[in-house]
């Protein structure tokens, strides 16, 4: 996961244009907040390039003697300011409290002009003012409102303080924080809406693995999909949308108008979130996230969409917390499924995020953070494709421990282990001499070897089962079917780099692998084009070595 705000560098003022404002030489159709390696670099921007950038490395940090509440929970480096970075761009109370658990000061002075911070803004997970707002995208109202009632309460007086009266507007009056899906926007009509989320449901893998489909059309029928959520799926799904994609520079920054609307909708002029922590954010963080990736084709960049919405995941969402079984008891079999559904969407989120810094890893070999390897060890991995759709949670599945070889095997969930084994490979390779390296790969094979084993007779590889994984595409069953693609064109990418690694890879590559891909990319055809299938495959080390090995020998791959 990548650094938060506060690790190493300080905050500088943002142009009040930022959400929209895109940088010298894109023509208007890309946004994004830079990351700079030393203050020097601000210097050597033009204008219009500094007035975008977010954080400025500074000098030697000092250590504190007291960090806020908030980041001492969740373990985050903190500035000490009133409030600290994290706090401030995340919309959170920012408090400082000593071991008996009495109010101090912030151990330092903030030297930035920051809005006031509304008190107990996000900490509640709902709104501070009286005007209902959308919760989850696809939430039924009467679960929602049992929800509130039953723990507003408790998770009031569990995580946020006495409010001191303050002579201050709150946040969520303001007009640019997105409402809900009442407003339309003047880009996004509703022939077009409807075209681009139905692409985006046929064609936008791994991206509509955190939506419920069904839910979300139903919400959007009534209208309770709030406006930032559908302009991130729009964003997403631009691309395919031949109309759209041919009016832009390059099809990939077709939908760089949606996305600064989202953006707009969702942050003040300085950057920081506006939105209700809901689940509908964090799945929009997320969707943005993911925007920026493909349109700036960069896995390495730094993940702030993705960071907020862990925020979000953990703090007001709770996702490392267990479904309550006794709520559950208290809810109709209708509500009982929606809940289900919202959590199953929440910890989707979270393996997606988790996901995208695993194939992040895999590029630049970075380690995990600690908190998140605490946080894999207690999520449930996704449930199988099948049972997500029909809202059931049959069995839970955990990353550190095999899959069941059954029917409802969690298709994501292979995904998930698949990328970590390949990442554990990676940094093998990155951080370990070439002389302690035999224990390692050892290891490594081991833990692909255990992981094939798991796999269930429909997931495993064969012409057979790729035949009716492709089929799936044709009816719109597209989830499933790209897990299947993915997990098993990473599988032999993996093995060719072991191979390798261990000093056992000849002149010619392992037939097998080169034959394996070549069906899967055959079978997929154009749907694989220019996707994080294709891309996370191309660009490891494993297919450039096994393609050059291919040419060199006059093999076809």
């Amino acid at each position: 996961m990548s650094r938060s705000p506060a690790e190493g560098f300080q905050v500088v003022a943002i142009s009040p244009n930022m959400p929209g404002s895109p940088p010298a030489g894109m023509n208007g159709e890309f946004s994004r907040m830079t990351i700079l390696s030393s203050p020097e670099s601000t210097q050597q921007l033009p204008p219009t390039d500094s007035a975008n950038v977010a954080f400025v490395k500074g000098g030697k940090r000092k250590r504190l003697s007291k960090a806020c509440d908030a980041c001492h929970k969740s373990k985050r480096r903190c500035d000490g300011t009133a409030p600290c970075s994290n706090c401030y761009f995340a919309s959170k109370e920012c408090t400082y409290t000593d071991s008996s658990g009495r109010s101090v000061p912030a151990p330092r002075v903030s030297t930035q002009e920051r809005p006031i911070q509304a008190p107990g803004r996000i900490s509640a997970g709902h709104s501070t003012d009286s005007t209902p707002s959308d919760t989850n995208a696809g939430a039924h109202p009467e679960t929602t409102t049992m929800r509130r009632q039953t723990h507003q309460a408790d998770t009031i007086s569990k995580r946020v303080k006495p409010e001191k009266s303050l002579n201050v507007p709150s946040i969520t009056s303001s007009p640019s924080v997105d409402s809900g899906h009442s407003s339309p926007t003047t880009q996004l009509d509703s022939r077009t809406q409807l075209m681009l989320i139905n692409l985006f449901f046929a064609h936008c893998n791994p991206h509509r693995l955190i939506l419920h489909k069904t839910s979300f059309l139903a919400s959007l029928t009534h209208e309770r999909v709030p406006q930032s959520l559908i302009l991130a799926i729009c964003a997403i799904a631009a691309p395919y949308a031949k109309e759209i994609a041919n009016a832009a520079s390059m099809p990939r920054l077709a939908g760089v108008p949606f996305f600064q609307e989202a953006v707009n909708l969702m942050f003040d002029a300085s950057g920081r979130l506006l939105s209700e922590p809901t689940l509908a954010t964090a799945q929009s963080l997320c969707l943005l996230e993911m925007h920026e990736v493909a349109a700036s084709h960069s896995w390495t960049k730094h993940y702030r969409y993705f960071d907020l919405a862990l925020q979000v995941l953990e703090d007001a969402l709770e996702v490392h917390k267990s479904d309550s079984q006794s709520f559950l008891a208290t809810l109709s079999a209708i509500e009982a499924r929606q809940y289900t559904i919202e959590r199953e969407c929440t910890r989707r989120c979270f393996w997606l995020v988790q996901s995208m810094h695993w194939i992040n890893g895999i590029y630049t070999y970075r380690p995990m953070r600690p908190r998140c390897i605490e946080l894999m060890k207690i999520i449930p991995l996704p449930v199988d494709e099948d049972s997500f759709e029909l809202g059931r949670i049959l069995e839970t599945e955990f990353l550190h421990i095999p899959g069941p070889r059954k029917k409802t095997a969690s298709e994501f969930g292979h995904v998930c282990r698949a990328l970590s084994i390949y990442q554990t490979l990676e940094a093998v390779l990155a951080t370990t001499t070439v002389q302690a390296r035999p224990p390692a790969l050892a290891a490594c094979r081991e833990a692909v070897q255990t992981w094939l084993a798991s796999l269930p007779d429909h997931l495993r590889f064969s012409q057979e089962n790729l035949d009716k994984q492709i089929d799936m595409f044709e009816t719109g069953s597209t989830t499933s079917a790209w897990c299947y693609c993915f997990i098993h064109a990473l599988h032999p990418c993996y093995i060719l780099e072991l191979t390798d690694a261990e000093g056992r890879l000849g002149a010619e590559p392992i037939s097998w692998v080169r034959d394996q891909l070549d069906m899967i990319f055959k079978a997929t055809g154009h749907r694989a084009k220019n996707t994080i299938l294709s891309n996370t495959i191309r660009t490891t080390r494993a297919w450039r070595s096994g393609m050059t090995r291919s040419r060199g020998s006059g093999a076809s791959g």
